[in-house]
């Protein structure tokens, strides 16, 4: 098991994940959230289990929403704490890289696409991976495939070509 960095030694983890290291309602720089993270990504060499994180700033609505105070927030820079923080986890030599997180709109985490980021993270994310099989067009996919069975309706033919295709992007083909 995994715990946040604070809690894991304490409750018995067998290691720490990392996490956007905001508290106290504060908001850090790049500079302070990369000195965190590379403090904790330096018990690796130690032989502590750490899986590194990578995320695209953090903006959590907590206190907007009456639910909890703000842990505080990571600006995004237009996309360069993504990119710097995946750079950071992909040093660090962890053997997992945990993506914090897909679409918590509730902490300003998402990386999935939007109106306003588009396909940035995800288009950024294939590039640093260097992934070569698929480009970003293949990234547009899925959506093309929801929009279009919106629009055939009960259309039962139509509907057995759209699993088809379906079936064949979980096949990466």
């Amino acid at each position: 098991t995994f715990a946040l960095p604070h809690l894991a030694r304490s409750i018995g983890a067998e290691g720490a994940f990392a996490w956007p290291p905001v508290s106290g309602g504060k908001t850090l720089n790049a500079e302070e959230w990369t000195k965190q993270l590379k403090a904790l990504y330096s018990g690796l060499a130690k032989g502590e289990h750490v899986m590194a994180t990578v995320f695209p700033g953090f903006k959590d609505i907590y206190k907007q929403a009456g639910v909890g105070e703000s842990f505080g927030g990571i600006p995004s820079r237009m996309g360069a704490t993504f990119a710097e923080s995946l750079d950071l986890a992909l040093r660090a030599g962890s053997p997992v890289v945990q993506i914090a997180s897909w679409n918590d709109y509730g902490e300003g985490t998402v990386i999935e696409p939007t109106r306003g980021a588009g396909y940035k993270y995800l288009e950024m994310l294939q590039k640093r991976l260097n992934v070569r099989s698929h480009g970003p067009a293949d990234l547009r996919l899925p959506v093309m495939l929801y929009q279009l069975r919106k629009r055939i309706g009960g259309d039962a033919a139509l509907g057995a070509q759209l699993d088809q295709a379906a079936q064949l992007l979980f096949e990466s083909k």
